[in-house]
Parts: C-alpha cells; sequence; structure tokens
C-alpha cells in the first residue's frame, strides 16, 4: 500500500488592533486539509481570541494558549512568545459546508480579520 503525502504551505495573516483583511474561498469539497494561521501582536489583543465560522463560535484560546473547541475536525497548534500569539488551524475532511469565512477575533474591540486558506495538492 502507498501512501500519498500532503503538503501545504500555510498563509499568514498579521495582525494589529485595527486592521483587517478579508479573504473567502468557496469551493473547499475536494481538499483534503485547509489550514488558518491568526498572528496576534502584543498583551491586550491576546486575552482572549476566538475562531468562527457562519456565525459559529469554533475555538476559544485564552493566554497561556488554553484551547477550547467544538470541532473534533480541528487540529489547533498556539505558540506565545513574549507579547504575541501565534494560532495555527488544520481542519481535516472539509465538507462544502465548511466553505466561506472564518473569522479570527480578538482583543477589547472584537476586530475580525478572516483566514486566507492553504489546501494540500
Amino acid at each position: 500500500m502507498t501512501r500519498k503525502l500532503s503538503y501545504f504551505i500555510p498563509v499568514l495573516i498579521s495582525l494589529a488592533v485595527t486592521s483587517k483583511v478579508s479573504f473567502d474561498y468557496n469551493s473547499i469539497a475536494s481538499r483534503r486539509i485547509i489550514g488558518m494561521v491568526c498572528k496576534v501582536q502584543g498583551q491586550e489583543e491576546k486575552s482572549l481570541i476566538s475562531i468562527q465560522h457562519g456565525g459559529t463560535e469554533k475555538v476559544t484560546i485564552t493566554s497561556g494558549c488554553v484551547i477550547k473547541s467544538n470541532d473534533t475536525r480541528l487540529s489547533i497548534s498556539c505558540i506565545e512568545t513574549g507579547n504575541d500569539i501565534m494560532i495555527s488551524v488544520n481542519l481535516t475532511r472539509p465538507g462544502s459546508s465548511d466553505s466561506g469565512t472564518w473569522n479570527c477575533s480578538y482583543g477589547q474591540l472584537y476586530d475580525t480579520v478572516t483566514f486566507a486558506d492553504f489546501i494540500s495538492k
């Protein structure tokens, strides 16, 4: 039996409290993995980070990289360095219901950026 390895390259979105970046994707049913990276800079902004899709909160991350997720298909890693935090999220077995906008909201103002997706080949 031969296994096919999947490779993916992350798209990093660097955030400040007031920045907003939007990306959309709509045809992901044939993809094996969707990956998303959220980088938050500064102590105040990382006090509570929330990842949502379609108006539903999928992940919450608090200071110290405490992760709570309600979707078993999500593999989440978190790295905290000084005052910055980087979150990497991989969604396995994506379906058409996973298309659309995935948001990373954080801080007191709950400014939102939208993850760009990267896919396995």
